[in-house]
């Protein structure tokens, strides 16, 4: 379209071509909504976004100009990046991106890996500028400027530590480590530091309201209200013959934990038994690598030799990190959890820490309400564990391929499929939350249909996060690319059973439920032709064109734009587009019309095309199959009773889809013409087909 429109606000932008370090760009494109993935327990983007201010990106991005110009402020971002460039230089890319990411922000560098460790030791909070760093770093300047008297010392370490949070470009985690070491820096006691925190937690708020929605602000400012106001219990609760250091660091980190425990469960559905030891042990040899990775990149010479040391360190520190987080147990999971348990929690944390405004309760009372809180939490957690649920199938929303999620009454879950982005691990992003979400940290079966990388591009990802009992593996011929995908696979299997499947066979999830191969393809074709098809048996067998009707309705069209509800068909009650609910009518009559209950064939490109008949599908894919696909044969001569009664050529209006994630890579409109050379072609003019035209395609039927 060619409609301006005014616009502030910032956009994601993917273009080509060499953009300045600084300055302005001029940019011509299409203005679009910013799509996510939506699932319980996933990363919430939306929200993000509009913390974030992304109101939307800009695809199909042309560079027309730019300008370079340099601010003054900018000059910080300059060295920023000189910075970074100079700390993966000397200590490599890997131990570069974390100790850059911890010292001068930005963690999009990091590795899947990386992120999903210090998640596990309770160390997530170190990716990027901490509050712990920024105090650490203010102690290390209130130590060198001993000589300076103390008034002007705090009003100079305050002007440093803003000139570095102008180095790491003034983000959200930066402003309140910024702000939390202030209150540290220039707060009196306990009751005037709550009061300056408080203070400056309403002034960040008062700058951005968003913010409020933020998890970072939350665990960041929940944090420091624990070292404020839960240290002192923490202190008198660990043993004091504990020494000084390790005492004070296990009560700090304590504090900090307690407060933000429930969260950490309400929005990932997990917490670390081994945080509280990773961060005794791990956390103070961590920061001291940090400060010498930023005193390193700071020194014009002799600086490559401290962040060497610096990068030894932290490999050190990955090496532990590793160990505690393969220990068993070591982090749990819980599930969902309603909000009320929240304040159950918080109320109890509140009468545990004695404070002063609730201290007209005497020691019997406290202990009587704390027993009181303990059961109801405990009787929570019991219910969400041990509860009954019936039988369920969830399909995820991956992109552009496919995972479905079954969880029986009996608690067992089968995988199959894990979908596959190109910039976004479904392993990490989708199914290991999801899972989570239902409190669950284990698979009994993992079911991959076939190598594309639309359907298993997260599998090897998604065995290192998971338990996985069982792996199926598809029976297809494998070509390089395939062949690469199976060893990263196998690769990351370890002791899970790994098994090439055959047709027929059966896999117990429990007493009553089973998954059946009802066709495993056993001629040499690669990709989509060589998918397995697979039933799920609950008491008695699910009819194999339920399943399918229930499989293939995928890759319609964004939810948003899913407006009309079918009333009529086998499909009655699903929502679609307006335009595919005229569709599906025209097609639901074209079909009705033809008067036979034999196999049916669509070509090409309309997988949810099947939804329109009750008859069996006359071809082993719904997907892209055109009159002359040369896999037909084939197909047609090892199974001849799945040969169609009713072929429905469409038009090149009919059909197509949308995708979610990846609008750019639309398909073209049905290509059926210039096809009519192929093998199925020849084949129904020496049946005796007979063809005549609808609103929606040709219709061939057996005469």
């Amino acid at each position: 379209s060619d409609t301006e429109l005014a616009y502030s606000g910032r956009l994601r932008v993917s273009v080509k071509g060499e953009l300045p370090q600084a300055g302005y760009v001029v940019l011509k494109g299409t203005l679009e909504q910013l799509d996510s993935l939506r699932n319980p327990g996933g990363f919430d983007a939306a929200s993000y976004n509009r913390v974030q201010e992304l109101g939307g990106r800009l695809s199909k991005a042309k560079l027309l100009k730019t300008e370079p110009q340099v601010l003054w402020w900018q000059h910080f971002a300059l060295l920023n990046k000189k910075l970074s460039e100079r700390m993966e230089a000397a200590a490599g890319a890997e131990y570069g991106a974390l100790l850059s990411g911890m010292v001068l922000g930005g963690s999009g560098r990091l590795d899947e890996e990386t992120r999903e460790l210090f998640t596990d030791n309770g160390l997530a909070h170190l990716l990027s500028v901490s509050g712990t760093h920024i105090v650490l770093l203010t102690g290390l300047l209130l130590a060198l400027l001993q000589w300076v008297p103390l008034p002007w010392r705090k009003v100079i370490v305050i002007t440093l530590l803003t000139a570095y949070a102008l180095l790491c470009g003034l983000r959200p985690p930066v402003l309140r480590a910024l702000a939390m070491s202030s209150v540290l820096l220039l707060g009196g006691s306990g009751a005037e530091r709550g009061r300056l925190l408080c203070l400056v937690a309403a002034l960040l708020l008062c700058l951005q309201p968003l913010w409020l929605a933020d998890i970072g602000f939350q665990l960041s400012f929940g944090a420091a209200a624990g070292l404020l106001w839960l240290l002192p219990a923490c202190q008198r609760l660990l043993p004091q013959a504990l020494p000084a250091p390790i005492g004070e660091a296990a009560a700090v980190s304590l504090a900090a934990q307690l407060a933000v425990l429930p969260l950490e469960v309400y929005y990932f559905q997990q917490f670390s038994l081994i945080a509280l030891v990773s961060n005794i042990v791990l956390v103070p040899v961590l920061e001291i690598a940090a400060q010498l990775a930023l005193v390193g990149a700071l020194l014009p010479v002799c600086g490559e030799y401290l962040l060497q040391l610096a990068a030894w360190l932290t490999a050190q520190v990955l090496t532990q990190a590793r160990f505690f987080a393969d220990l068993p147990y070591s982090t749990v999971v819980i599930g969902k959890l309603p909000a009320y348990c929240l304040v159950l929690y918080y109320a109890a944390l509140f009468v545990w820490a004695d404070f002063s405004w609730l201290q007209f309760w005497s020691n019997r009372e406290r202990r009587c309400i704390l027993l009181l809180h303990a059961l109801l939490l405990a009787g929570m957690l019991a219910y969400q564990q041990y509860r009954t649920l019936p039988l369920a199938c969830y399909f995820l929303d991956v992109g552009q391929g496919d995972c479905a999620v079954i969880v029986t009454p009996s608690q067992r879950v089968a995988i199959i499929d894990t979908g596959g982005l190109k910039n976004i691990s479904t392993a990490t992003r989708v199914i290991t939350p999801f899972l989570r979400y239902l409190g669950k940290r284990e698979a009994d079966i993992l079911l991959l249909s076939h190598y594309d990388f639309d359907h298993v591009g997260a599998a090897a990802d998604l065995l290192r996060q998971l338990r996985v009992k069982k792996l199926l593996l598809p029976n297809e011929a494998l070509t390089e690319e395939s062949k690469r995908v199976q060893q990263e696979i196998l690769a990351q299997a370890g002791r899970t059973q790994a098994h090439v499947v055959q047709g027929g066979e059966r896999y117990a999830l429990d007493d009553n439920a089973e998954i059946v191969l009802v066709d495993v393809p056993q001629q040499d074709v690669p990709g989509n032709e060589a998918s397995t098809l697979a039933a799920l048996a609950l008491c008695v067998p699910v009819l194999l064109s339920g399943w399918q009707r229930l499989a293939l309705e995928y890759r319609d069209a964004p939810l948003s734009q899913c407006t009309q509800r079918l009333t009529s068909g086998p499909a009655a009650g699903l929502v679609t587009t307006p335009e595919h609910a005229a569709q599906y009518t025209a097609i639901c009559r074209a079909l009705t019309e033809s008067g036979s209950d034999g196999p049916v064939f669509v070509t090409a490109l309309a997988p949810w095309a099947y939804l329109c008949t009750d008859r069996p599908m006359g071809t082993s894919t719904s997907w892209r199959t055109y009159l002359d696909s040369e896999l037909l044969e084939v197909y047609y001569r090892q199974h001849p009773e799945r040969f169609p009664t009713t072929v429905l050529v469409l038009d090149e209006a009919v059909g197509g889809y949308t995708s979610t994630l990846q609008p750019e890579e639309n398909p073209l409109p049905n290509q059926n013409s210039g096809r009519e050379d192929g093998f199925l072609t020849l084949e129904l003019a020496r049946r005796g087909f007979t063809a005549h035209t609808t609103p929606v395609g040709t219709v061939y039927e057996a005469g």
